[in-house]
Protein backbone atom coordinates (compact mmCIF):
# COMPACT_ATOMS: atom_id res chain seq x y z
CA UNK A 1 0.00 0.00 0.00
CA UNK A 2 2.49 2.69 0.96
CA UNK A 3 4.25 1.72 -2.46
CA UNK A 4 1.16 2.23 -4.26
CA UNK A 5 0.66 6.04 -2.62
CA UNK A 6 3.75 6.97 -3.48
CA UNK A 7 3.96 5.85 -7.44
CA UNK A 8 0.24 7.66 -7.07
CA UNK A 9 1.57 11.06 -6.04
CA UNK A 10 4.67 10.94 -8.35
CA UNK A 11 2.11 10.14 -11.29
CA UNK A 12 -0.20 13.07 -10.05
CA UNK A 13 1.29 16.95 -10.69
CA UNK A 14 -0.12 19.32 -8.20
CA UNK A 15 -2.65 21.86 -9.43
CA UNK A 16 -0.48 24.72 -9.32
CA UNK A 17 2.09 22.94 -11.30
CA UNK A 18 -0.76 22.44 -13.99
CA UNK A 19 -2.06 25.89 -14.42
CA UNK A 20 1.34 27.27 -14.51
CA UNK A 21 2.10 24.95 -17.97
CA UNK A 22 -1.08 26.48 -19.39
CA UNK A 23 -0.18 29.62 -18.22
CA UNK A 24 3.28 29.47 -20.18
CA UNK A 25 1.57 27.51 -23.28
CA UNK A 26 -0.79 30.12 -23.65
CA UNK A 27 1.71 32.84 -23.40
CA UNK A 28 4.11 31.04 -25.70
CA UNK A 29 1.00 30.65 -28.32
CA UNK A 30 -0.05 34.09 -28.07
CA UNK A 31 3.99 35.13 -28.80
CA UNK A 32 3.77 33.36 -31.87
CA UNK A 33 0.85 34.34 -33.48
CA UNK A 34 1.65 38.12 -32.41
CA UNK A 35 5.71 36.95 -34.43
CA UNK A 36 4.03 36.17 -37.13
CA UNK A 37 2.87 38.27 -40.26
CA UNK A 38 -1.12 38.28 -40.69
CA UNK A 39 -2.73 34.84 -41.67
CA UNK A 40 -4.30 35.01 -45.47
CA UNK A 41 -7.95 34.78 -45.04
CA UNK A 42 -10.34 32.09 -47.06
CA UNK A 43 -10.97 33.85 -50.84
CA UNK A 44 -14.41 33.55 -50.03
CA UNK A 45 -14.36 35.93 -47.84
CA UNK A 46 -12.68 38.70 -49.93
CA UNK A 47 -15.03 42.08 -50.69
CA UNK A 48 -12.96 42.86 -54.09
CA UNK A 49 -14.93 45.29 -56.10
CA UNK A 50 -17.22 44.38 -59.28
CA UNK A 51 -15.27 42.77 -61.78
CA UNK A 52 -14.59 44.79 -65.12
CA UNK A 53 -15.39 48.21 -63.73
CA UNK A 54 -12.40 49.99 -62.97
CA UNK A 55 -10.67 51.81 -60.11
CA UNK A 56 -13.44 52.64 -57.18
CA UNK A 57 -13.19 55.72 -55.91
CA UNK A 58 -10.55 57.31 -53.64
CA UNK A 59 -11.36 56.56 -49.94
CA UNK A 60 -9.50 58.22 -46.94
CA UNK A 61 -7.37 56.05 -45.33
CA UNK A 62 -5.26 58.44 -43.12
CA UNK A 63 -4.60 62.25 -43.25
CA UNK A 64 -3.04 62.78 -46.50
CA UNK A 65 -3.21 58.65 -47.95
CA UNK A 66 -6.37 57.82 -50.10
CA UNK A 67 -6.80 54.48 -51.07
CA UNK A 68 -8.53 52.38 -54.37
CA UNK A 69 -9.20 48.67 -55.71
CA UNK A 70 -9.97 47.58 -58.72
CA UNK A 71 -11.11 43.66 -60.03
CA UNK A 72 -9.79 43.73 -63.89
CA UNK A 73 -11.01 40.45 -66.09
CA UNK A 74 -9.21 41.78 -69.48
CA UNK A 75 -6.67 40.78 -70.92
CA UNK A 76 -6.77 38.78 -68.01
CA UNK A 77 -7.72 38.24 -64.11
CA UNK A 78 -5.76 41.31 -62.30
CA UNK A 79 -6.89 42.45 -58.81
CA UNK A 80 -5.01 45.89 -57.96
CA UNK A 81 -4.52 48.05 -54.79
CA UNK A 82 -3.26 51.78 -54.83
CA UNK A 83 -2.56 54.18 -52.56
CA UNK A 84 -2.16 57.99 -53.43
CA UNK A 85 -0.21 60.11 -51.00
CA UNK A 86 -0.48 63.95 -50.85
CA UNK A 87 2.71 65.18 -50.66
CA UNK A 88 2.06 68.67 -50.29
CA UNK A 89 0.18 67.32 -47.01
CA UNK A 90 2.63 67.93 -44.34
CA UNK A 91 1.25 64.93 -41.78
CA UNK A 92 3.25 63.28 -44.45
CA UNK A 93 6.93 61.71 -43.58
CA UNK A 94 8.44 58.76 -45.11
CA UNK A 95 10.76 55.80 -44.01
CA UNK A 96 13.12 53.37 -45.11
CA UNK A 97 14.08 50.22 -43.30
CA UNK A 98 17.54 50.97 -42.18
CA UNK A 99 20.60 48.99 -42.70
CA UNK A 100 21.56 46.47 -39.61
CA UNK A 101 24.53 48.15 -38.76
CA UNK A 102 27.61 46.52 -38.15
CA UNK A 103 25.76 42.78 -38.82
CA UNK A 104 26.83 40.92 -42.10
CA UNK A 105 24.85 42.38 -45.42
CA UNK A 106 23.35 45.65 -45.31
CA UNK A 107 19.94 44.91 -44.03
CA UNK A 108 18.04 42.32 -41.96
CA UNK A 109 14.75 40.61 -43.94
CA UNK A 110 11.30 41.89 -42.59
CA UNK A 111 7.70 41.21 -43.23
CA UNK A 112 6.11 44.53 -44.41
CA UNK A 113 2.91 44.16 -41.89
CA UNK A 114 5.76 44.03 -38.93
CA UNK A 115 7.56 46.82 -40.39
CA UNK A 116 4.21 48.66 -40.35
CA UNK A 117 3.57 47.92 -36.90
CA UNK A 118 7.53 48.72 -35.25
CA UNK A 119 6.74 52.04 -36.68
CA UNK A 120 3.68 53.50 -36.16
CA UNK A 121 3.11 53.80 -39.69
CA UNK A 122 0.23 54.12 -41.60
CA UNK A 123 1.38 52.05 -44.95
CA UNK A 124 4.66 50.35 -46.22
CA UNK A 125 5.01 49.56 -49.79
CA UNK A 126 8.02 46.84 -50.70
CA UNK A 127 10.89 48.61 -52.92
CA UNK A 128 14.30 47.50 -53.66
CA UNK A 129 15.25 44.39 -55.41
CA UNK A 130 17.91 41.57 -52.66
CA UNK A 131 19.72 38.58 -52.66
CA UNK A 132 19.49 36.23 -51.38
CA UNK A 133 15.72 35.00 -51.04
CA UNK A 134 15.05 34.97 -47.18
CA UNK A 135 12.40 32.70 -45.74
CA UNK A 136 12.84 33.82 -42.47
CA UNK A 137 12.70 37.13 -40.45
CA UNK A 138 16.04 38.72 -39.13
CA UNK A 139 18.27 37.56 -42.03
CA UNK A 140 21.27 39.04 -43.28
CA UNK A 141 21.28 40.11 -46.87
CA UNK A 142 22.12 42.75 -49.37
CA UNK A 143 20.55 45.03 -51.38
CA UNK A 144 20.50 45.35 -55.54
CA UNK A 145 19.57 49.52 -55.52
CA UNK A 146 19.58 52.37 -53.40
CA UNK A 147 18.95 52.75 -49.71
CA UNK A 148 18.71 56.30 -47.89
CA UNK A 149 17.07 55.73 -44.41
CA UNK A 150 16.99 59.59 -42.85
CA UNK A 151 20.16 60.76 -44.18
CA UNK A 152 22.06 57.41 -44.15
CA UNK A 153 23.10 55.60 -47.30
CA UNK A 154 23.78 52.48 -46.99
CA UNK A 155 23.20 51.30 -50.54
CA UNK A 156 24.43 52.78 -53.52
CA UNK A 157 22.37 53.06 -56.73
CA UNK A 158 23.17 50.05 -59.44
CA UNK A 159 24.57 51.51 -62.58
CA UNK A 160 21.72 49.74 -64.26
CA UNK A 161 18.64 50.49 -62.12
CA UNK A 162 16.42 53.69 -61.74
CA UNK A 163 16.06 55.13 -58.33
CA UNK A 164 13.21 56.77 -56.40
CA UNK A 165 14.57 59.87 -54.31
CA UNK A 166 12.80 61.51 -51.63
CA UNK A 167 14.16 64.90 -49.90
CA UNK A 168 14.03 66.06 -46.14
CA UNK A 169 11.19 67.99 -47.30
CA UNK A 170 8.86 65.57 -49.37
CA UNK A 171 10.02 66.53 -52.98
CA UNK A 172 10.10 63.17 -54.86
CA UNK A 173 11.10 62.62 -58.06
CA UNK A 174 12.35 59.59 -60.06
CA UNK A 175 16.08 58.99 -61.23
CA UNK A 176 17.45 57.65 -63.92
CA UNK A 177 20.75 55.21 -63.53
CA UNK A 178 23.78 57.18 -63.46
CA UNK A 179 22.11 60.39 -62.14
CA UNK A 180 22.89 62.63 -59.30
CA UNK A 181 20.92 60.97 -56.03
CA UNK A 182 22.70 62.92 -53.64
CA UNK A 183 20.06 65.40 -52.01
CA UNK A 184 18.12 61.73 -51.17
CA UNK A 185 17.04 62.06 -47.35
CA UNK A 186 14.68 59.29 -48.21
CA UNK A 187 15.84 56.98 -51.09
CA UNK A 188 14.66 53.17 -52.93
CA UNK A 189 15.80 51.95 -55.49
CA UNK A 190 13.83 49.90 -58.55
CA UNK A 191 14.28 48.12 -61.35
CA UNK A 192 13.08 50.81 -64.37
CA UNK A 193 11.17 53.61 -65.21
CA UNK A 194 8.24 52.67 -67.13
CA UNK A 195 6.23 55.80 -67.44
CA UNK A 196 8.20 59.25 -68.44
CA UNK A 197 6.41 62.36 -68.78
CA UNK A 198 3.37 60.88 -69.39
CA UNK A 199 4.72 58.55 -72.18
CA UNK A 200 4.75 54.59 -71.46
CA UNK A 201 8.29 53.65 -71.98
CA UNK A 202 8.34 50.08 -70.68
CA UNK A 203 9.13 46.62 -71.32
CA UNK A 204 6.68 44.10 -72.26
CA UNK A 205 7.39 41.59 -70.39
CA UNK A 206 5.47 38.70 -69.09
CA UNK A 207 2.85 39.29 -66.50
CA UNK A 208 3.41 38.50 -63.19
CA UNK A 209 2.97 39.73 -59.38
CA UNK A 210 4.02 43.70 -59.47
CA UNK A 211 5.17 47.35 -57.44
CA UNK A 212 5.12 49.78 -59.25
CA UNK A 213 5.63 53.42 -57.76
CA UNK A 214 3.99 56.26 -59.39
CA UNK A 215 4.39 60.53 -59.13
CA UNK A 216 2.13 63.14 -60.62
CA UNK A 217 3.32 65.35 -63.42
CA UNK A 218 3.67 68.62 -60.29
CA UNK A 219 5.29 65.58 -58.32
CA UNK A 220 2.27 66.79 -55.71
CA UNK A 221 0.91 62.79 -55.83
CA UNK A 222 2.68 59.55 -55.43
CA UNK A 223 1.26 56.69 -56.01
CA UNK A 224 2.32 52.98 -54.45
CA UNK A 225 0.20 50.39 -56.80
CA UNK A 226 0.54 46.51 -56.32
CA UNK A 227 -1.24 44.13 -58.51
CA UNK A 228 -1.23 40.19 -57.43
CA UNK A 229 -0.37 37.36 -59.49
CA UNK A 230 0.34 33.96 -59.99
CA UNK A 231 -3.25 33.33 -58.92
CA UNK A 232 -5.44 31.53 -61.42
CA UNK A 233 -8.92 32.68 -61.91
CA UNK A 234 -8.42 35.31 -58.93
CA UNK A 235 -4.85 37.42 -60.40
CA UNK A 236 -2.87 36.19 -62.88
CA UNK A 237 -0.55 39.73 -62.51
CA UNK A 238 0.36 42.40 -64.92
CA UNK A 239 2.97 43.39 -67.49
CA UNK A 240 5.25 46.72 -66.52
CA UNK A 241 3.03 48.26 -69.66
CA UNK A 242 -0.09 47.95 -67.98
CA UNK A 243 0.81 48.80 -64.68
CA UNK A 244 2.58 51.82 -66.32
CA UNK A 245 -1.27 52.41 -68.02
CA UNK A 246 -2.82 51.99 -64.64
CA UNK A 247 -1.01 54.79 -63.44
CA UNK A 248 -1.40 57.12 -66.17
CA UNK A 249 -5.06 56.54 -66.26
CA UNK A 250 -4.72 57.46 -62.30
CA UNK A 251 -3.04 60.71 -63.10
CA UNK A 252 0.70 59.75 -62.74
CA UNK A 253 3.43 60.97 -65.29
CA UNK A 254 6.17 58.83 -63.78
CA UNK A 255 6.48 55.52 -62.72
CA UNK A 256 9.00 53.28 -61.92
CA UNK A 257 8.74 49.46 -61.20
CA UNK A 258 10.21 48.48 -57.93
CA UNK A 259 10.71 44.57 -57.29
CA UNK A 260 7.98 42.52 -57.41
CA UNK A 261 7.28 38.56 -57.82
CA UNK A 262 6.70 36.83 -54.21
CA UNK A 263 7.61 40.13 -52.52
CA UNK A 264 4.84 42.83 -53.88
CA UNK A 265 3.14 43.59 -50.58
CA UNK A 266 1.15 46.72 -49.61
CA UNK A 267 0.50 46.75 -45.76
CA UNK A 268 -1.17 49.22 -44.14
CA UNK A 269 -1.83 49.66 -39.89
CA UNK A 270 -4.76 48.28 -38.23
CA UNK A 271 -6.92 45.49 -37.42
CA UNK A 272 -5.89 43.36 -34.40
CA UNK A 273 -2.08 42.92 -34.46
CA UNK A 274 -1.54 46.62 -35.70
CA UNK A 275 -1.03 45.62 -39.35
CA UNK A 276 -3.16 44.76 -42.11
CA UNK A 277 -2.22 43.24 -45.74
CA UNK A 278 -4.51 45.13 -48.56
CA UNK A 279 -3.47 42.53 -51.37
CA UNK A 280 -2.78 38.71 -50.90
CA UNK A 281 0.98 38.28 -51.87
CA UNK A 282 2.32 35.29 -53.75
CA UNK A 283 4.03 33.13 -51.54
CA UNK A 284 5.19 29.28 -52.58
CA UNK A 285 4.10 27.69 -49.04
CA UNK A 286 0.83 29.57 -49.17
CA UNK A 287 -1.02 32.30 -51.03
CA UNK A 288 -1.39 35.39 -49.44
CA UNK A 289 1.30 34.84 -47.30
CA UNK A 290 3.79 37.53 -46.89
CA UNK A 291 7.60 37.00 -47.76
CA UNK A 292 10.28 39.19 -46.00
CA UNK A 293 12.08 41.29 -48.05
CA UNK A 294 14.94 43.41 -48.22
CA UNK A 295 13.45 47.34 -49.25
CA UNK A 296 10.70 48.59 -47.59
CA UNK A 297 9.58 52.29 -47.81
CA UNK A 298 7.00 53.64 -45.10
CA UNK A 299 4.79 56.40 -44.97
CA UNK A 300 3.87 58.31 -41.40
CA UNK A 301 1.03 60.29 -40.89
CA UNK A 302 -1.94 61.09 -38.65
CA UNK A 303 -5.00 58.78 -38.33
CA UNK A 304 -8.60 59.85 -39.43
CA UNK A 305 -10.62 62.18 -37.25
Amino acid sequence: MPLIRTVRRRRGAPASLRWRWVAVSVAALVALVWWLPPLPGPRFLEMPPAPGSGFTPWRPLARGIDHASANFTKPRPMRCEVLRLDLADTNLSFVVKPSNGGRPGETDSQFPSSFVRANGLQAAVNTTPFSPVRHLPGRSLDLQGLAVSEGDRYSEAEPNLDSLVITRDNRARLVTAGDDTRDAWTGAGGFLISLRGGTNVAEELHPGPATVIGLSGDARWMFWLVVDGREPRRSEGATPRETAEMLRRLGASHAINMDGGGSSTLAVGGGWKGARLLNRPSHWLLEGLERPVGGLLGVRSKPLP
